[in-house]
């Protein structure tokens, strides 16, 4: 990654660009390359016609001038591979990867949870895949995915990323929907239906094929029965976000819903689920 000064009077250029633990030899003075800043696509609007985009005529130091950058150090959180075909990369990671990998998700995770590190992302993201990656591409195509309480969008991306046909998502919070849509953007996935709102609003809504619900224990519970209802029979939910404290009233009231279990996972002391809806 890069950090870039500027220089102290607005009259002058912006000149120096000093490598900060560059793998792969970017030196003082010289320009990064379109390949070089894929994921500091958050920094401004002219990055946000998506991630890799960017050519040498639009000139990448004369657009960091024209901000007068309030972006003057990135904030250092790596990237990391998901599995040998996914890489996760935070928009503020100072490493980007130069291994080859089938999809990368660019996140910016400053203004709404999900960078993909917290364990019960990672449960999520692990079911999903799991799901999705043995279809053939005409199933996939054919998948219709709700993501309820969407933040980053890091799951709705995920799913878009993977193949899934329709991806929809509903996110309650107006700042964390914002954040949400950029990030599609970034990774070129504008397709994703966002809407915000509560589970609620979902009363009545078309079944789905995948429900992602990572939530909330508290949320979880007196929400459970809607839910189920998102959930078309032979459908799938993939559920986390319960602690390992809350995870037996959760199974127990899972015990007493619709849905069957296929899998539990446990992570750094969080519980994830994988759960059928049977035909």
């Amino acid at each position: 990654m890069y950090r870039v000064t500027m220089n102290a009077y607005p009259q002058e250029d912006l000149s120096v660009i000093e490598e900060k633990a560059s793998p792969y030899g970017v030196h003082e003075g010289e320009t990064p390359t379109p390949e070089d800043i894929p994921h500091v696509t958050f920094l401004g609007e002219a990055f946000r016609e998506g991630a890799g985009l960017w050519t040498r005529e639009q000139g990448f130091l004369q657009s960091l001038e024209e901000d007068r950058w309030k972006y003057l150090l990135m904030e250092n959180r790596e990237g990391y591979a998901l599995t040998e075909d996914i890489f996760i990369q935070p928009v503020t990671s100072s490493y980007i990867t130069r291994q080859h990998y089938r999809h990368v998700v660019y996140i910016d995770p400053n203004h709404a949870f999900g960078d993909g590190r917290h364990p019960t992302t990672l449960l999520c993201m692990e079911f999903l895949v799991e799901r999705i990656t043995p279809l053939s591409e005409v199933e996939r195509e054919r998948l219709v995915v709700m993501d309820v309480g969407a933040g980053t969008g890091i799951l709705s991306i995920l799913a878009m990323k993977l193949g899934a046909g329709t991806v929809e998502a509903v996110e309650i919070s107006e700042s964390a929907l914002a954040s949400a849509r950029e990030n599609a953007g970034t990774n070129r996935c504008e397709e994703i239906r966002f809407r915000q709102g509560d589970i609620a609003c979902l009363e009545g809504s078309k079944c789905y094929d995948i429900v992602l619900a990572n939530l909330i224990s508290d949320v979880i519970i007196p929400n459970l029965a809607s839910l189920c209802r998102l959930v078309r029979p032979g459908g799938v939910m993939v559920m986390s976000g319960v602690s390992r404290v809350r995870a037996p009233e959760v199974q127990r009231h899972l015990a007493e819903s619709p849905l069957r279990l296929l899998d539990r996972r446990e992570r750094d002391g969080w519980c994830g689920y994988l759960l059928l809806l049977p035909d």
